[in-house]
């Protein structure tokens, strides 16, 4: 009779650790496929906000050939917004674009010069 209890004993503490340890790993499978989740979308969103910047980048250049007080404006696409920030000096321009979707958002700023209705880009990047 003792050894049936020990056996009994034996096995159900067997099937309850087995037990643990497969829900220990269901719950940290489900962690991994969460953050790659998470991490693609913010990749995701990260490429569609640089995009966004980027073409709002060049409706200002547009503009300021069109234009040389332009000084920007906030543009609704879809979704995302695209804020355009330009200061002026001289014939030398600042130019930061700011797209953003909720949370998310990509900076560019970049210097710009414009000669006889030619326009240079003096430097360009993404910042934070």
């Amino acid at each position: 009779m003792i050894r049936k209890r020990q056996t009994a004993f034996v096995m159900m503490s067997t099937v309850l650790v087995a037990a643990s340890m497969i829900a220990v790993l269901l719950i940290g499978q489900a962690t991994v496929q969460s953050n790659e989740a998470w991490s693609t979308r913010a990749w995701q969103m990260s490429e569609t906000l640089r995009l966004t910047a980027q073409s709002c980048l060049e409706l200002t250049y547009r503009s300021l050939l069109l234009n040389p007080i332009y000084s920007g404006q906030s543009l609704s696409l879809g979704r995302n917004l695209c804020i355009i920030e330009v200061l002026k000096e001289a014939n030398d321009y600042q130019i930061t674009v700011t797209a953003s979707d909720g949370e998310y958002y990509k900076k560019i700023q970049a210097g710009v010069s414009i000669n006889a209705g030619d326009l240079t880009v003096n430097n360009w990047q993404e910042a934070e």
